[in-house]
Order: C-alpha cells, then structure tokens, then sequence
C-alpha cells in the first residue's frame, strides 16, 4: 500500500480510529510518511546520538516513537539518549517497550540492566544480564554483547552474594 492509499484511509470517526490502531495502524500511515522520510530521520537522529547530542538525538527518536510505535530500534534509540543523559527510569521504560516490541533482541535487557545498575537495582540488572545472555544465546551478531552481559552479570552476582553474607 502506497502513501496515497494509505492517506486515502484516514478514520473518520473516533470508532474508526480505535479500529485502525487496533489492526496495527501507526500515526505515520495516517500522515502519509514515507519509508524513506521515515529513515532518513532515523539516520539523522543515529548520526546526532553518535556525535555525542543525546537531546537533540532523543527529539528525534521520540518523534519516530510516536509515529511508528512498533519499531524496536526506535526504542532502542531512545532508550540510549535517555541512559546517556542519566535518565535511567526513563531508559528502562523505553527499552523495557523495545524488549515487548522484540523479545529475541537481547539489547534492550542489556541496556535496561545497565541502567539498573546505574540506579543500584542489583536485582532487576541480574535479571536483565541474565535474559540478554539467553536471548543473545548462539547469535552471531550479539556475541559480543554477550560477554559484556556475563563479565557483568558475575560482578553483580557477586555483590550480591556478599550483602547476603553480609545479613
């Protein structure tokens, strides 16, 4: 379906609307945004974030996330500036939405237990480490991931296990 066609079928009522984003729709396919629009933005929100201009970067990603609520990398995005920027609740919640967007991706999980970490959550980043080592499993692309995930997961562990002798 082009952009036209799409744009042809913008809901008419509020009935309408519950339906067509109910049936997967996105704010983008009702503002008739193109594929290459849309990644354009991305690229240039990617290039702000790798310079080093998280807030500018995080307009962007946030934009992308309200137009198209289904893309991970989107989240993922934004869940970087956030983390960048100290906002680590914030983060989470961006990569804990990429992880429900994507559950084999073990970024998110990583990313998330990074934060948690930042935040003192040596529980919630175990668990984090933990999944983003079995999601990231024999994957080629992600094995280096994976073994930042296990040199940390045994440093958290390992706190762990001492504030429990400690009690």
């Amino acid at each position: 379906m082009t952009t036209t066609e799409k744009a042809d079928q913008t809901p008419a009522t509020p009935e309408d609307l519950l339906d067509f984003f109910a049936s997967g729709g996105a704010i983008r396919d009702l503002r008739a945004i193109s594929d290459e629009s849309i990644e354009a933005m991305y690229s240039m929100a990617y290039s702000l974030y790798e310079s080093g201009k998280y807030q500018d970067a995080h307009k962007v990603f946030q934009f992308l996330c309200y137009l198209d609520h289904y893309q991970s990398k989107y989240f993922i995005g934004l869940g970087a500036c956030r983390q960048m920027m100290k906002q680590y609740q914030l983060a989470i919640d961006a990569f804990s939405y990429a992880s429900v967007l994507d559950a084999n991706d073990p970024r998110p999980p990583f990313y998330g237990a990074e934060c948690h970490l930042a935040l003192g959550n040596l529980k919630e980043a175990e668990s984090g480490f933990t999944a983003a080592i079995h999601w990231a499993n024999e994957n080629q692309e992600y094995q280096s991931l994976k073994q930042h995930a296990e040199q940390k997961l045994r440093v958290v562990t390992a706190t762990l296990k001492k504030q429990e002798d400690v009690k």
